[in-house]
């Protein structure tokens, strides 16, 4: 599996034992960043879900770490392949940042939704 999965690349399937089926069957596995946030058995539709407060603080700690180690991370890049390190430059300024926003998307939508949420619930306690 690739050291950075985000929400918005290809789903990934494997075969995992399901709780409902009680047997190995295909399961569609969706990720925050590298932190596995929830699998869906492709058999009986059964979901299982990483609790959303963890999953938030697993990703922003994995999120951490990456950011953390990215400078060393490009200076390996670069030293092991100049040319293609500083053509990519360039387009990875860019994209990464986007490709960032868009992993996070879900864990912020989440958020959003909440908030949408007690705001109505406030609203009908008239507060």
């Amino acid at each position: 599996m690739p050291a950075d999965v985000r929400w918005s690349d290809s789903v990934y399937r494997a075969g995992l034992m399901c709780r409902v089926c009680r047997d190995v069957e295909l399961h569609e596995l969706r990720y925050a960043g590298r932190i596995l946030a929830a699998s869906t058995c492709l058999r009986c539709g059964a979901v299982v879900k990483h609790d959303e407060g963890d999953l938030r603080k697993a990703y922003l700690r994995d999120l951490e770490s990456r950011l953390r180690t990215k400078p060393h991370r490009m200076v390996k890049r670069a030293v092991r392949h100049p040319a293609k390190f500083i053509g990519h430059l360039p387009s990875a300024i860019i994209h990464k940042p986007l490709s960032l926003l868009e992993e996070a998307k879900p864990l912020v939508g989440s958020l959003a939704e909440r908030a949408r949420l007690l705001g109505r619930a406030n609203q009908a306690r008239g507060l």
